[in-house]
């Protein structure tokens, strides 16, 4: 994780210095804002790959009618968020507002910057038994300076997809009745992957035969396109079609 950018909004001048000067030891670089009129312009002339937002900020804005500006700004819709405040009635609204993460002020420096850390490293998420194609997928996977996770139950698929953020979530089929629905399911209401992408493949043995076998996988598939950004593959899995679509939501250029 190097030469990431990060912009910290915050009027408190002695808390942001000391962030930015952490986070710049971990090899990002950092910038500070104290007005909603500085961090703007910053925005408007400058690519950045997180906002550290705060709920106090000198003028007239706060951190919530900059942070509804900032949504409204096409180029900044899926840029992470990490709200603060030492107001806990912001919490709700923050979240609402479909912020990353939110920390309750004071907090440790050294659990912001691990949370920095989870939300600037491309990790993937895997779910699925071992297999010609998942060992496929793994081989492609390790091609790419991508962290991967690797789960084989459905309860440490859960936890992952709660408690840790990802760039692509890559979902098994699974033939039992609902099973592969809920997954998606708990991808979409959890905080934190609620906008991740998803890939659900589907070897041959899994996808099954005949009528049945191709009437299932066209329900996920209706159920995909209703999800957004979730993608089925499915018994004819090609892998060369599998790294682009990767490369797509990694940013990729093929």
């Amino acid at each position: 994780m190097t030469n990431e950018r990060v912009l910290i909004i915050d009027n408190d001048l002695r808390a942001s210095t000391l962030l930015k000067t952490r986070i710049e030891a971990m090899g990002c670089l950092a910038e500070e804002a104290r007005t909603a009129e500085d961090a703007l312009y910053l925005l408007r002339i400058k690519w950045f790959d997180l906002i550290i937002l705060d709920s106090k900020l000198k003028g007239r804005d706060n951190g919530i009618s900059l942070l509804r500006e900032i949504r409204r700004k096409k180029a900044l819709a899926n840029v992470p968020i990490i709200a603060q405040s030492d107001k806990v009635h912001f919490r709700k609204t923050f979240e609402l507002m479909g912020v990353t993460s939110f920390f309750m002020k004071p907090y440790a420096v050294d659990v912001m910057l691990d949370e920095i850390k989870d939300i600037l490293t491309d990790k993937v998420l895997i779910l699925g038994e071992k297999s010609r194609v998942r060992s496929a997928i793994e081989k492609d996977l390790a091609r790419l300076d991508v962290k991967t996770d690797i789960v084989t139950r459905v309860s440490g698929f859960y936890y992952n997809v709660i408690t840790y953020r990802y760039k692509i979530v890559i979902v098994e089929y699974d033939t039992r009745p609902n099973m592969t629905d809920r997954m998606l399911t708990v991808i979409r209401r959890s905080f934190k992957n609620r906008e991740a992408p998803i890939i659900v493949y589907a070897s041959g043995k899994l996808s099954g035969k005949g009528p049945e076998g191709r009437r299932k996988l066209q329900s996920l598939t209706d159920r995909c396109m209703m999800l957004g950004q979730c993608e089925v593959m499915g018994g004819k899995f090609a892998l060369k079609e599998f790294s682009s679509n990767v490369n797509r939501y990694l940013g990729i250029e093929a």
